[in-house]
């Protein structure tokens, strides 16, 4: 099962040793992030449709404590509706570019530590650590498609409890309810089969391997709190 492109779609989630065992001696990526672009890509069709513009333009003003006026509100909810289809085009673009930069980020820094592995093999290891989204994806999508209207908070904090975001109250702030949501049962199984796979492809113990996945995620997220803070929510 490991040794096709197919089954270490599988074998990365159930057997992930074997399969980064396999993926270091032929590695393969392509049909591990086309698989990776299409969920996403499905996720972001059911929800761009359900998004009231208007009401998360609104909700947004509101946490920022701004005031705008009904024509100031109509203008920016008729741009944002004419813009939001941009996104699954330019979101799969970025994914792609992502992937990639993570890719090299990670073989440059464990190439740094003495791990001797071509990028092709880095960017195998990322498609395929990245797996557990797919599912995390395919289990959200009933309920993006039962709903009827969806709040943008809500998506990015994920739909599923899966993550700790449901401790939040309405009084907890923008940087702790972004940390709560990042971490999440997927989030965290990514972050495990990335140290699995780079030290079988870097050849570095794991212990070194964790450490280096786990200051780049604690980093990522802080980041991702700290912007989130910014803007507002």
């Amino acid at each position: 099962m490991e040794d096709s492109s197919w089954g270490r779609l599988v074998g990365a989630l159930l057997s992930p040793i074997k399969t980064f065992e396999s993926i270091n001696a032929r590695p393969t990526w392509a049909l591990a992030l086309i698989v990776l672009i299409v969920a996403s890509l499905i996720v972001t069709i059911v929800v761009v449709p359900k998004i009231d513009m208007q009401a998360a333009i609104q909700k947004r003003m509101e946490r920022q404590n701004q005031q705008l006026s009904a024509e100031q509100m109509e203008r920016i909810s008729s741009m944002a509706e004419k813009m939001k289809w941009i996104s699954p085009i330019s979101g799969v673009v970025i994914q792609v570019a992502v992937y990639f930069l993570l890719a090299l980020i990670f073989w440059v820094l464990f190439r740094l530590i003495g791990g001797e592995f071509s990028y092709m093999r880095s960017v195998a290891v990322t498609t395929h650590a990245y797996l557990p989204q797919v599912l995390s994806a395919l289990l959200t999508l009933p309920i993006l498609i039962k709903a009827s209207t969806l709040d943008p908070t809500a998506v990015r904090n994920g739909m599923l409890k899966s993550n700790l975001s449901f401790l939040a109250g309405d009084g907890t702030s923008a940087f702790a309810r972004s940390i709560l949501s990042s971490l999440d049962v997927f989030s965290l199984w990514t972050v495990l089969l990335l140290m699995l796979g780079y030290s079988i492809v870097a050849k570095a113990r794991r212990s070194t391997s964790f450490l280096v996945i786990a200051c780049l995620w604690a980093l990522y997220i802080v980041g991702k709190a700290g912007l989130s803070a910014a803007l507002g929510g």
